[in-house]
């Protein structure tokens, strides 16, 4: 599996969505706005900012970083199991979405670990590279 050691140090909160988009200072401008980062944590607490991601918006968000990227992919970046689930239904429901937009077309994605810096601790997380192929293609 591949290991990118990047940092997530500079983090910017995407409002509609629940999603946090990473500034990571160590890529290029143009790679770290196609990055989104899904959140984890317990969704009963009252504090919106540690609510995991919701599904549904990360879906969308997804769609729209696949509109924006000239290379045509987008990363997902999450960190324990919880994330890791919404961002695997987030896929779920872009892909849905995605195959009835675009005739002969379906979003894959692949997966890698990296390592991340989360309250100052070095950990694992996994990153998910959403981006679409011919259903020819699709076996």
């Amino acid at each position: 599996m591949e290991n990118t050691n990047e940092t997530v140090d500079d983090i910017s909160t995407e409002e509609s969505a629940a999603v946090v988009i990473i500034d990571n200072h160590d890529e290029p401008d143009h790679e770290s706005k196609f990055i989104l980062k899904v959140r984890g944590g317990n969704p009963k607490t009252p504090d919106s900012d540690r609510r995991p991601t919701d599904p549904v918006g990360l879906s969308r968000s997804i769609l729209h970083v696949l509109e924006e990227n000239p290379e045509g992919y987008c990363k997902l970046h999450s960190v324990g199991p919880t994330a890791l689930s919404c961002a695997l239904a987030g896929f779920r429901l872009a892909s849905m979405s995605y195959s009835a937009r675009t005739k002969g077309t379906v979003l894959v994605m692949t997966q890698s670990e990296y390592t991340a810096t989360v309250a100052g601790n070095k950990t694992r997380g996994v990153c998910t590279r959403i981006f679409p192929i011919p259903v020819a293609y699709q076996l």
